[in-house]
């Protein structure tokens, strides 16, 4: 269910979504709001609508009350926020405000059509991106990101490997493939393990397209174990654990990212596995840290003249954004080009 709180000249602006292509029925709220009175201070119950649509166009709230409306709804409701931004431009304060609060999908179209298949993105499972948002040409063109990211770098290989299974390496995989597409790099994924979880997905994000070697999904492309992509700037091989690598390919890799989590049980692995790899071009990615053991965990690698990076837990498969600074960080030998912004 839907709860659109709309202006009065948009009240009927996505009835298509009540029809039978997506079943969606619509609780309209029209005319001026204050989104925070609404949010924060109104006794409501808005725990049964999956998605909230906010017309910027309706609302009398300065753009701070806006921002503290949004984070006091995210926090108390699980429902997707969507913002109808018609006609806001790229450099707008407001929506780069949005963008560093993670609010990714936001309608900003002005024609009937775009405004259609923006919001058709924004409901699918796993809504906009980032990409998404900046791909317009007042924030991102096809070289760079907002932040500056350039990359001239071609055939970039980059190992993600466990020092057991099941710590996280598809996870991390995953994540640093779509930071890198968001970023503005060619990048593909391949799943170069036996664990066949590329397989399974289509099953739950129906907007995937499977053909023969890979699976695409918003304009990623995910190979199947023993199929590698044509050259692009980066690769990122899924390894999945040290024990099932094939040593040779491995070998190739520019980037290692070893990846475990941090039982006290397993630290012996985690050395064992450091010794047998060249220690220049490879780094450690610590999942579920307890953030008070981040010091005593360092000091215990310090002998290994290793960099020990610490993951922060994000489950969503295709988040290229929760851990972009470490992500970044670890790539950083192949960013060309950095302005801060």
């Amino acid at each position: 269910m839907l709860l659109y709180l709309s202006s009065n000249q948009n009240i009927d602006l996505f009835d298509f979504l009540e029809s039978s292509d997506y079943e969606i029925p619509i609780k309209k709220m029209s005319g001026m709001f204050s989104l925070k009175q609404f949010v924060i201070h109104d006794v409501r119950n808005l725990k049964q609508f999956r998605y909230f649509v906010i017309d910027l166009k309706a609302l009398k709230d300065t753009e701070d009350e806006i921002f503290e409306a949004i984070s006091a709804f995210e926090s108390m409701y699980n429902s997707r926020v969507i913002i109808f931004a018609e006609g806001l431009e790229g450099n707008s304060p407001l929506l780069s405000r949005l963008v560093e609060m993670k609010v990714y999908n936001i309608i900003i179209s002005s024609d009937y059509e775009g405004i259609k298949q923006e919001m058709i993105e924004c409901i699918s499972p796993e809504g906009k991106d980032l990409r998404s948002v900046l791909k317009n040409k007042y924030l991102l063109n096809d070289e760079k990101d907002s932040r500056g990211l350039t990359f001239l770098c071609k055939d970039i290989k980059i190992a993600v490997v466990g020092v057991e299974r099941r710590t996280g390496t598809t996870t991390v995989a995953f994540h640093l493939t779509n930071f890198l597409y968001q970023a503005g790099a060619d990048t593909s994924y391949v799943e170069a393990n036996n664990h066949g979880h590329l397989s399974t997905l289509p099953s739950f994000y129906k907007d995937m397209i499977v053909h023969e070697s890979f699976i695409e999904f918003k304009k990623v492309k995910y190979y199947f174990n023993e199929y590698f992509p044509e050259e692009n700037n980066f690769t990122v091989i899924d390894f999945g654990s040290i024990a099932e690598c094939n040593n040779s390919v491995l070998e190739q890799c520019d980037l290692i990212l070893l990846c475990s989590t941090t039982r006290p049980y397993e630290f012996e692995g985690i050395k064992r596995v450091l010794e047998s790899l060249d220690k220049g071009n490879t780094q450690l990615v610590l999942l579920h840290a307890p953030n008070n053991l981040h010091g005593i965990i360092e000091n215990m690698l310090n002998p290994f003249e290793v960099s020990v990076h610490f993951y922060e837990y994000s489950p969503a498969m295709f988040d290229g954004s929760s851990n972009s600074t470490l992500l970044k960080l670890l790539i950083k030998d192949y960013i060309t080009e950095f302005n801060d912004k």
